[in-house]
């Protein structure tokens, strides 16, 4: 049933699906506090990096094919969204069953204009590689980057001219709950927040405070490098654009030059489980399996200095869609979570699910984000990259 008077609702976290809803909320006219325990964008927050990527090449899944088409026309009009196309490369030739050839089956069905390329094309247009090993693949004009932790700061700035309130440094201990709903949130300081709706979007340490859900969401550090390259015309989007390697076997993406002179390389494997206070620190040996890929593939970056590390974490579910619904066990609670690597592709229509889950407003894509029983999620290998790459 959809509510029309306005509500009294609390979001918890100001990343990019807390930052979203605040201002779908706001905009649909409702009383939001958005509750931050730190200053966004939060450094510890998945959300908070250089770039993230936006496409929408999921294989032979046409769900997010299509809902990454209905948010580019608003990506286009945000100036933190860089339109470059994304580069997928093969190591075998295109063939039914393999992700880059479902994906590229599903974007012609949509009518994007995605370009086949053979490696005398890839060598062409995009001299930076050694395409040797790479015989096959496709260019997706409609698909790029987004400057994601600017891209936070834009949210909470829509979000603050719609009417929203943000406090930071305003760390949630505990729900308040009384008569068998919930009611507000509890802050560190002892204070009650009241509310009529709270969300709670607070990434990795959604589980630290809904403890119930701990069993169906898993922490995974993925291991993200920044390397500033001796020769930056050859990085430039437009003959660079973002990439992805053979991504379903080997794990491989990145990211054009940024404008601060940046080359972000990363990896997507089995990852490492964490907890979302554990130091957000790479591997030892992270940095010599990355310049074997480099020397490899990108010479040009094989001996580039590394100018930042980091630990990008994913908030996982088990099939790897988002958990974005009202708690049947909870009244009044709602969860917008489980990011698994992928959400903030979709900023522009995040927060409208979060707003149609907490309004119980119909739409169209909501019952693929319901709450739901499954399994315990594990950590993902690299047959799982293709699908949710995302830092």
């Amino acid at each position: 049933m959809t509510r029309t008077s306005p509500l009294k609702v609390v979001v918890v976290g100001a990343g990019v699906f807390g930052a979203s809803a605040a201002w779908s909320l706001a905009r649909r006219g409702h009383r939001v506090t958005l509750l931050e325990q730190g200053t966004p964008p939060h450094p510890l927050a998945a959300s908070t990096d250089l770039s993230k990527a936006v496409r929408g090449d999921y294989g032979p899944d046409p769900f997010y094919a299509e809902l990454h088409r209905a948010c580019l026309p608003i990506w286009r009009t945000w100036p933190v969204f860089h339109e470059t196309g994304m580069l997928f490369m093969s190591r075998e030739p295109l063939a039914p069953g393999g992700f880059e050839f479902e994906s590229l089956q599903v974007q012609r069905a949509l009518g994007v204009p995605v370009e086949r390329l053979d490696q005398a094309a890839l060598a062409a247009r995009f001299p930076a590689w050694h395409w040797a090993g790479y015989p096959d693949g496709y260019w997706n004009p409609h698909a790029g980057w987004v400057e994601s932790s600017a891209l936070v700061a834009h949210l909470l700035d829509l979000a603050t001219h719609s009417g929203a309130r943000t406090l930071t440094r305003h760390a949630v201990v505990d729900l308040d709950v009384r008569a068998g709903r919930v009611q507000g949130v509890v802050l560190a300081n002892g204070e009650t927040v009241t509310a009529d709706r709270v969300v709670v979007a607070a990434g990795a340490f959604t589980p630290q405070l809904l403890p119930w859900l701990s069993r169906r969401l898993v922490a995974v550090g993925q291991p993200v490098f920044h390397f500033r390259p001796a020769e930056p015309a050859l990085f430039q989007g437009h003959v660079f654009p973002v990439w992805a390697a053979d991504i379903a076997g080997t794990g491989w993406y990145g990211f054009p030059l940024s404008p601060s002179g940046v080359v972000k390389v990363a990896h997507h494997g089995p990852g490492r489980a964490m907890r979302a206070t554990d130091p957000r620190e790479v591997a030892p040996d992270d940095e010599s399996r990355f310049r074997a890929f480099l020397s490899e593939r990108l010479p040009a970056l094989a001996d580039a200095p590394v100018v930042a590390t980091r630990l990008c974490l994913y908030t996982d579910t088990a099939d790897g869609d988002f958990l974005i619904d009202a708690d049947p066990e909870h009244p009044g609670l709602v969860v917008a979570t489980g990011g698994s690597g992928h959400a903030l592709k979709f900023a522009p229509l995040l927060g409208e699910l979060v707003a149609d889950a907490t309004l119980d407003t119909p739409s169209p894509w909501r019952a693929r984000f319901a709450w739901r029983r499954s399994a315990s999620p594990t950590t993902q290998g690299p047959a799982d990259a293709a699908r949710f790459t995302g830092s």
